[in-house]
């Protein structure tokens, strides 16, 4: 959780951080850290540590303009290219700007949408309750479960997922 106040904040370091992730990587199969759209040292640290980054971007002007230097920046200091994936939320097809202009203006494959479901969505925040839960049948839930399970089991396909032997695999 993020700090209460600026005083605590300020004496969140690096190191605190690795710890805890370190801690919970030891606990969990998945560590999931939503880090904000700010890079200092601590989400420096964090990214370091994690096997995937996934950009979360808008098809919006603004949202673009700034998944753009944030993808440059990220190259800069070091992270590797093939742990960047791009995430679109809030996804209708047919607006102004496709998946197509996004993936050309950003050098890059898209490699998830998540449907916008405005109301859903706020509803899960709201009543902080999952979204998976309270509108099972929305299609960010859907999403959602489909995208958990391809990161449990990358691309193995659903039907040996599925079947007795493919659980018995990934039950180990």
């Amino acid at each position: 959780a993020a700090p209460e106040n600026l005083e605590s904040a300020a004496a969140v370091k690096p190191e605190h951080v690795e710890s805890i992730i370190r801690m919970a990587a030891q606990e969990y199969d998945y560590v999931v850290l939503d880090l904000g759209r700010t890079i200092d040292a601590i989400t420096l640290r964090a990214l370091d540590l994690s096997d995937d980054i996934f950009i979360i971007v808008q098809l919006t002007l603004p949202f673009i303009r700034d998944c753009k230097r944030m993808l440059e920046a990220l190259e800069v200091l070091g992270q590797q290219r093939s742990k960047l994936r791009l995430l679109v939320n809030r996804y209708e097809p047919g607006g102004d700007i496709s998946i197509d202009n996004l993936e050309q203006v950003l050098g890059r494959r898209v490699s998830q949408t998540i449907p916008n479901s405005y109301h859903a969505v706020a509803t899960s925040v709201n009543q902080g309750k999952p979204i998976t839960v309270i509108a099972k049948s929305d299609p960010v839930s859907k999403t959602l479960v489909h995208m958990s399970q391809d990161l449990v089991h990358g691309n193995e396909p659903a039907q040996k997922r599925n079947s007795l032997f493919g659980w018995l695999k990934h039950e180990r």
